[in-house]
């Protein structure tokens, strides 16, 4: 018995443990209440793609999206039962959020403890579920930038619990969960599937090994796992072919894929920043300089441990204090929280690789859920591989990876401390403190910027409050212009935002003629404004908002001046303006929406 283990009885109650992660969780709801979303960027598109599936339209055919279609459909069929509302999709991916932690906490139970199943949850639902680490909202499980990412990783470890199920009790009806889940992954996005399904098939592959199956039937089980991935593609194959040509439809299955193969977009600036390969020197001294202090830190931790061996009653409170002294350090010295994160690819390989020499040494089914989570959290990481961190992007995507170190720190590496001291209480007990240190200033940083967010968007269920006009003027001038359209354009009136927001439409209930809903330097490097030009020509609104969003990240800072230069052109030609709110767009001197109506002329080609 380890000497740590009064430590792991203090969470020992399954019960007790999910009270707490549900106060926990309602702590942040409240504290997060109806602020999740931008109200400008990006989810406007999550709420009005699916209004508009309500009302008859399909996917690819009328509307041009960059991601899987099981998300949006899924929130049609919700709006549809419940009626639409920003709160209906916010309120059923809190439910979600739940039955996420639930997996989270049972998952890493039945490889590790109690201990690293609640504090693995804690950590899911303090540091990346109800977050705002940056001023643009979406970066929360609760509304999204893209739902498909969200629900994709939900999946994803649903996938790996019914894993969990298979190895215990190897019934092929498992294996066809896992199949089909696979296939619905298929659907979301492109980076989650691919770390899912290569993570999924190589632990199938080697569970498979291990029965010592005959050939036939190894062939038999990988089958069904294949043939059951299948199925909710090729329903959705079957449903786009009755609104278009086959050929066409299959092609809507795989255009987002195509899309990100796309060589123009992957040039971009934006993404080789989220990638790390902008500036690769300094991002590699970084990883390089956190994971030799983490490694200095551990050694130090193992040593005191090991001087404190025969001190057990002293140990928990010198860790506390020692924590303390460790946060205080870092604090003087500037260390930087948010980058914490970037040794962790480096850490997933040596933990697979460790993980790899175990199951050849003796196969254990815990280890190989254990692989499969490693596994998974690398593959999920590789789209900012050498820029790691939970914010933006790292909400979701750095995800697993924090939960399997956190659990590494309170299992493994205590485990190790034990063997070579005969006591593990005091780095048990510090790694712990340093955990939950670690959440604070995230919580702090997420409320700052929610007590900033009391200016209400919106009516009833579609409320959002976002940022007081002191703080972000942007606030203002958008309700402005919601009155001002809701109070002087007829009902019937169709327009389109450039570059954004598919939120007005969604708001007003007006619908956008054209295909695309937004028009960012990524749509314009993939479609071009001839063609936007020709679906606008063909099908005019009766509006058309222009709006001033900075792309700067892009290395297109503005519409109409950087890019998207001949569709703001054809617009000033073809359109007049009818009422502007803050600054005119397209010139760089701040926020600004400007109205413009059709010109009595007939609208002119390109």
């Amino acid at each position: 018995m380890m000497n740590g283990d009064s430590l792991i009885n203090q969470f020992s109650s399954r019960k007790q443990n999910f009270t707490i992660l549900f106060v926990v969780a309602a702590l942040m709801v409240l504290m997060s209440w109806q602020k999740w979303p931008d109200i400008f960027v990006d989810y406007g598109s999550r709420v009005y793609v699916p209004w508009q599936l309500m009302q008859g339209k399909v996917l690819y055919k009328d509307i041009t999206y960059l991601n899987g279609p099981i998300s949006v459909y899924f929130h049609a069929l919700v709006f549809k039962l419940l009626g639409p509302g920003i709160l209906i999709l916010s309120g059923l991916n809190i439910l979600l959020i739940t039955v996420l932690t639930y997996l989270i906490y049972t998952i890493f139970f039945k490889i590790g403890s109690h201990l690293s199943g609640s504090v693995t949850s804690l950590t899911f639902l303090t540091v990346f579920a109800f977050p705002q680490y940056v001023v643009t909202g979406n970066y929360n499980f609760v509304s999204p930038y893209a739902n498909e990412l969200t629900h994709g990783i939900f999946l994803s470890f649903l996938a790996i619990y019914q894993l969990t199920k298979y190895l215990e009790k190897q019934r092929l009806a498992d294996i066809a969960v896992i199949g089909a889940i696979t296939g619905l992954i298929f659907l979301t996005k492109q980076e989650v599937f691919l770390a899912e399904f290569l993570s999924i098939s190589f632990c199938l592959f080697i569970a498979f090994k291990m029965e010592n199956l005959p050939q036939k039937l190894l062939v038999q089980k990988f089958a069904l796992f294949t043939g059951a991935s299948m199925v909710f593609p090729l329903l959705f194959l079957l449903y786009f072919s009755a609104h278009m040509p086959l050929s066409q439809a299959f092609l809507s299955i795989i255009t987002p894929w195509i899309y990100v193969a796309n060589e123009s977009v992957r040039e971009l600036f934006f993404y080789q920043k989220i990638l790390g390969i902008d500036d690769p020197g300094h991002n590699l001294t970084r990883m390089a300089f956190f994971t030799l202090l983490f490694l200095i830190g551990f050694a130090l931790l193992f040593f005191l441990n090991h001087l404190l061996k025969h001190k057990p009653k002293h140990a928990r409170a010198l860790a506390f204090l020692v924590s303390l002294v460790i946060a205080g350090l870092a604090f003087y010295f500037g260390l930087s929280w948010i980058e914490l994160p970037r040794p962790l690819p480096l850490f997933m390989v040596i933990l697979g690789i460790f993980l790899i020499y175990n199951l050849k040494q003796k196969f254990h089914p815990r280890n190989l859920i254990f692989l499969c989570l490693t596994l998974f959290s690398f593959l999920l990481m590789l789209k900012m591989i050498l820029n790691v961190h939970v914010y933006h992007y790292g909400f979701a995507l750095a995800l697993p990876a924090t939960l399997v170190f956190i659990k590494v720190i309170l299992d493994e590496l205590p485990e190790f401390s034990n063997k070579i001291s005969g006591s593990c209480v005091f780095f048990k007990s510090i790694c712990l403190t340093l955990v939950f240190l670690y959440c604070i200033p995230h919580i702090q940083v997420s409320y700052d910027h929610y007590r900033k967010k009391t200016f209400s968007i919106g009516k009833g269920l579609d409320t959002i409050y976002t940022y007081e006009p002191y703080y972000n003027p942007r606030s203002q001038i958008v309700r402005n212009a919601l009155e001002y359209i809701e109070g002087n354009t007829e009902s019937e009136a169709t327009f389109s935002a450039f570059p954004y927001s598919s939120m007005f439409n969604y708001l007003l209930r007006r619908e956008n003629p054209g295909k695309l809903t937004h028009y960012s330097p990524v749509e314009w490097k993939l479609f071009g404004d001839e063609l936007v030009i020709e679906s606008i020509r063909k099908n005019p609104p009766s509006y058309i908002l222009l709006t001033e969003m900075d792309f700067e990240e892009y290395g297109y800072k503005t519409f109409g001046k950087d890019y998207g230069k001949v569709l703001y052109s054809w617009i000033q030609t073809n359109y007049e303006n009818v009422k502007l709110f803050g600054n005119e767009p397209a010139r760089e001197t701040g926020f600004g929406i400007q109205i413009m109506a059709k010109r009595s002329i007939n609208i002119s080609s390109f």
